[in-house]
């Protein structure tokens, strides 16, 4: 039995140093503050879920009556102000996911696609938040690479990561089309048809329309 059990802990550890996460979405809720902030804002009653690309507040801004100009620049607030994004909780069973990992000795990479200027913020929320993630680990958008999502996913091939958690079904389908890596997509809808690039592609899609939290990916790699 315990040889058993050394095996199956070698490969988990072995498996777990395939994996790349994203920010925003899995790590972060950032989805749930910057909704909450918007709503408080503008007396509105939107959901999280409602946020699946980029642009989504200014969309509503408009529909609050905001002028374009205006809606951009309460998108530009709420998505990459230092003051605001700190304040994002964890993705519930985000920090239990990566604890686990790193508790194995697996130092997980953090690959987003935010804008080069916000890495000092980014740092500094997991100095709060999850405190064994060290800065090393942390990746934002590349100065040189203008499209952050171009930018996450060549980071991801730089450090050798076959296996990606996602919330983003744009950048998942930017990772799927343009390398071989996995990707583990969590979604509040079926965004794609099976079976999609060899089967390289998970999704976990939430209940009654709603994102489903890391429990999931949790227990795929943990029971």
């Amino acid at each position: 039995m315990f040889v058993e059990r050394l095996k199956s802990k070698e490969a988990l550890i072995e498996t777990l140093r395939k994996v790349s996460v994203d920010h925003d979405g899995v790590i972060s809720d950032t989805r749930k503050l910057v909704t909450d902030e918007f709503n408080l804002r503008f007396g509105t009653s939107h959901t999280p879920d409602e946020i699946r690309e980029w642009g989504t507040v200014i969309t509503w801004g408009l529909e609050a009556g905001l002028s374009l100009k205006e809606a951009t620049s309460q998108d530009d607030e709420l998505w990459y102000s230092q003051d605001i994004l700190i304040k994002a909780d964890p993705v519930p069973w985000a920090y239990e996911f990566m604890h686990e990992a790193y508790k194995l000795g697996v130092r997980i990479p953090i690959n987003s696609s935010r804008k080069p200027k916000l890495y000092q913020s980014t740092a500094e929320w997991y100095a709060k938040q999850l405190p064994f993630v060290i800065p090393e680990q942390i990746h934002v958008g590349l100065k040189d690479i203008p499209n952050g999502e171009l930018s996450k996913l060549w980071m991801i091939k730089i450090e050798g990561k076959s296996i990606h958690v996602e919330d983003s079904y744009s950048q998942a389908r930017i990772i799927l089309d343009n390398s071989d890596i996995s990707v583990i997509l969590l979604a509040n809808k079926k965004f794609f048809t099976a079976p999609y690039h060899e089967g390289r592609l998970t999704q976990i899609v939430g209940k009654n329309g709603q994102m489903p939290t890391m429990r999931p990916v949790y227990k795929m790699f943990f029971g």
